[in-house]
């Protein structure tokens, strides 16, 4: 430790702030031209609204923290952080505890662990407003961000990075030593929160206008491609700099965030190309279902659903990408891909096929009020 770690952490940490810049390039390619200011101011305000929201309480909520006893390897607070608002009293010490194994990777300064998890933040942030592109009101995603960086993300990271509840659990529950939350690049502290938070959004708001009418739904195409693949690249980038940056077992890290983005990719791609002819033949060799006229099945390779789903399995590696074997890196590619596939589609059949809607609303009528064509969301 010292200053030449502050170097790694912070070096680090700034090529996951240049993951902005793959965001903004991705959003900005994949929604329409007339939209594309409002996207980039949303994902430059992520960065300076959060650095201030961060400075003010996010990082307070996170590891502001009291002492241990040598005898309690439980936190004063479990629940969030209370201590350096305004990074007031910079005083930063990981204390650890000799009866149980280290739990905290990293352990920069007080400043480079401010800056390191400030990115994370806004990370997070940044999430939401790609989520809930071409449909949220500027004011109302401000609000929304702020609250998310300044309470949402950093009571997460209390719990799961610094001495919270999930990093040292309860003693009533009695685990091993060696069995406790793992998360070691962001998988849950910072993709699920972000992720979660988008789905609440995007629940409430619906889809898009214009992308599903009359029970079908119309493609919105976005105006660059060649935007979002760039912004592919950086961001494949500033997840290898998620792993980098907590310095533990580095190289065995990036291989198997490597291969399970690629896995991931490669598998969704392959079933969407395949399923026009599984329903195809499931339609009209197995169960002859009668045509007026000849049809082919639509089959193509979907450049959006490789960059996706190669995303979306390096999301699924960040938590354990340091101690797992590449096989099961592999592994967890494909079924990140399955996933990705499988959700997507039944979100789509959800709101083409209103009915199903209608079923699971009249089931939980006793519990909850619910227009089906507010349900859900795409």
């Amino acid at each position: 430790m010292g200053r030449d770690y502050d170097f790694f952490l912070v070096m680090n940490a700034c090529m996951v702030l240049f993951m902005q810049s793959g965001f903004a390039l991705l959003e900005a390619g994949s929604v329409r031209a007339k939209n594309v200011t409002n996207i980039l101011i949303k994902n430059l305000l992520d960065v300076v609204v959060g650095a201030i929201v961060y400075w003010a309480c996010g990082f307070a909520f996170a590891y502001g923290k009291v002492k241990r006893s040598e005898h309690d390897y439980v936190a004063s607070n479990s629940f969030i952080g209370f201590n350096h608002f305004f990074l007031y009293k910079p005083e930063f010490e990981l204390i650890e505890n000799k009866e149980y194994p280290v739990r905290i990777i990293h352990g920069g300064s007080f400043y480079g662990e401010f800056f390191f998890n400030f990115v994370f933040a806004a990370t997070a942030m940044t999430i939401i407003s790609g989520a809930v592109a071409e449909r949220v009101e500027f004011l109302s995603y401000l609000v929304y961000g702020v609250v998310a960086t300044g309470f949402i993300q950093p009571v997460a990271v209390h719990w799961g990075w610094s001495n919270g509840w999930l990093l040292y659990p309860p003693e009533v529950i009695r685990l091993p030593p060696a069995v406790w939350y793992r998360d070691y690049a962001g998988g849950g502290n910072v993709h699920a929160v972000g992720g979660i938070a988008a789905l609440v959004g995007c629940v409430f708001m619906g889809p898009r206008e214009g992308r599903f009418e009359d029970g079908r739904k119309y493609h919105i195409p976005g105006h660059s491609t060649p935007l979002t693949c760039m912004g592919a690249f950086i961001l494949i980038i500033g997840f290898l700099a998620m792993v980098l940056g907590h310095g533990d077992n580095v190289a065995l890290g990036v291989t198997n965030l490597t291969i399970g983005g690629s896995m991931s990719g490669i598998t969704c791609m392959c079933i969407v190309f395949i399923a026009p002819k599984l329903e195809y033949l499931w339609k009209y060799k197995i169960k002859k279902i009668p045509r007026s006229r000849k049809i082919k099945p639509k089959q193509y390779w979907s450049f959006l659903v490789l960059v996706d789903a190669t995303l979306a399995g390096m999301v699924a590696m960040c938590a354990g990408c340091n101690v797992l074997e590449p096989f099961g890196a592999a592994i967890i590619g494909i079924v990140a891909g399955f996933g990705f596939a499988v959700t997507e589609h039944w979100l789509h059949i959800r709101y083409t096929k209103p009915h199903l809607c209608r079923i699971f609303a009249k089931l939980n009528s006793d519990r909850l009020t619910i227009q089906s064509d507010r349900f859900l969301f795409i």
